[in-house]
């Protein structure tokens, strides 16, 4: 991500708001699509 200060910082959680389980459904859909190294347990969706 960032590399200004000469260390790079692990990101463990990211925080996304969405209004509407469609809407949820869809945009993890893309996401996975997308993005299929992505390891992520859907109970924590």
């Amino acid at each position: 991500m960032n590399n200004y200060a000469g260390e790079v910082r692990k990101r463990n959680q990211t925080l996304l708001i969405v209004e509407g389980n469609h809407e949820k459904n869809e945009l993890f859909w893309l996401i996975f699509k997308c993005f299929p190294e992505i390891n992520i347990d859907m109970d924590n969706v």
